[in-house]
């Protein structure tokens, strides 16, 4: 029997925000970008959210802006078939769509992005990145690979392995974070490529309150085409005119209308990500193909022709404020010893081991990387006569007075 632990007490988030724009010449750079992203010509119609947050929706074929036109939108993979659901948990829906209206067809919604949460980074280049410069000081480069102090921290568990994509099933929480330039995230993501050659496309859910404002949650995509180097062209969501989007029921960096409870109902989300016969790369949520990754954002070292590697978990950053381990949880922030329930999972985890379209997959046989158990552990096991299959759990609560610090 699971015996499930008692949550660490965590106090409040620090409610205001820092701005770090390094100069007059970056806070340009940044309104001309959100002169040319929010361009009244190619926005249809604009949705607000019951919160205030607005969606514009936004022309298909110019969702990249006038001067960088879609002439084509390419059409999915073939489905590989439906993930069962568990009788253990729930679908969460997105707010948008659930509390509001949809854009019209031939639109696509994107979150309003607005010149001061843009303020929040150094430079433009910045808000792209996944670490950017203000995370990462010379003192932080030294120590990537210090463990349980290193800024970007992982539970990890993947498959080397010749795939087309890879899928799972997300246990969505809306976890703590210390500090609001620390992210918390839960994904899947395949890569491909070696030093300045890694390519990766990813996609779950984050806590990243820099970036969104606030602390809940949200759907995320995130690509790279250069090893996260700082201006390569990888960016989050529809920040950067590279994913292109299709469908106009889901939100990319939305947040749910509800979230798993520590001992109370647990949500999910389906992700999966799938290279088609012309060499995209897809994203699909729940049952919508939400739209691809071009085939021209990669090369023949990385992702243009299949990953060689698939990986699930989770990830934090870590800015060791007055020098402690940060307590920003890790998914659930309870120990895998909590068990359903109590901690996050990640399940039905499988790769696509055919070629683009083929209606393959197979269960992933992982190894782990885990950057320090006692701030942050995981568990694999595999139930092969459930819908479960191979699965993790994951997480922990960072910070703590026994052993992480």
């Amino acid at each position: 029997m699971v015996i499930a632990q008692n949550p660490i007490s965590k106090p409040e988030a620090p409610p205001g925000f820092l701005v770090r724009v390094k100069n007059e010449q970056e806070r340009d750079k940044m309104k001309h970008y959100l002169d040319d992203l929010n361009d009244p010509s190619i926005i249809n119609s604009t949705i607000l959210l019951d919160d205030g947050e607005e969606i514009d929706c936004v022309d298909v074929y110019l969702q990249h802006g006038k001067r960088k036109p879609l002439h084509q939108i390419s059409k999915p993979p073939k489905d590989i078939g439906a993930q069962s659901e568990s009788v253990d948990d729930e679908k969460s829906e997105q707010i948008y769509g659930k509390s509001s209206s949809l854009c019209p067809e031939g639109t696509v919604p994107r979150r309003r992005i607005k010149l001061e949460e843009l303020e929040r980074f150094e430079t433009l280049g910045d808000y792209f990145q996944k670490l950017p410069s203000h995370l990462e000081s010379d003192e932080d480069k030294l120590k990537r690979d210090a463990g349980p102090t290193n800024l970007h921290q992982y539970v990890v568990y993947y498959q080397d392995v010749t795939n087309y994509g890879a899928a799972a099933v997300l246990n969505l929480w809306s976890p703590y974070t210390e500090l609001p330039n620390e992210f918390s995230l839960s994904q899947i993501w395949v890569r491909r490529g070696i030093s300045s050659n890694l390519e990766t496309v990813e996609a779950g859910w984050q806590v990243y309150r820099d970036k969104y404002s606030d602390s809940r949650a949200r759907l995320f995509i995130f690509f790279t085409p250069d090893n996260y180097k700082k201006e390569g062209g990888g960016c989050y969501n529809l920040d950067c005119s590279a994913f292109v989007q299709t469908d106009s029921t889901i939100y990319i960096g939305g947040p749910f209308s509800q979230y798993s409870t520590s001992g109370g109902p647990q949500k999910i989300i389906r992700i999966l990500l799938q290279q088609s016969s012309d060499g995209h790369w897809w994203f699909k949520f729940g049952d919508i193909w939400v739209g691809y990754w071009p085939a021209s954002k990669f090369d023949t070292l990385g992702l243009r022709n299949g990953a060689s590697r698939a990986d699930f978990g989770g990830e934090i950053t870590d800015k060791r404020n007055l020098n402690l381990h940060t307590s920003s949880d890790m998914g659930s922030g309870a120990f895998p010893s909590g068990g359903f329930g109590y901690t996050c999972y990640t399940r039905s985890m499988v790769y696509i081991n055919g070629p683009y379209s083929a209606p393959l997959s197979t269960a992933v046989i992982p190894s782990p990387v885990i950057s320090g158990a006692k701030c942050y552990d995981g568990t694999t096991a595999f139930d092969g006569s459930s819908v479960w299959r191979r699965y993790i759990y994951f997480g922990g609560p960072g910070y703590h007075y026994a052993n992480c610090y």
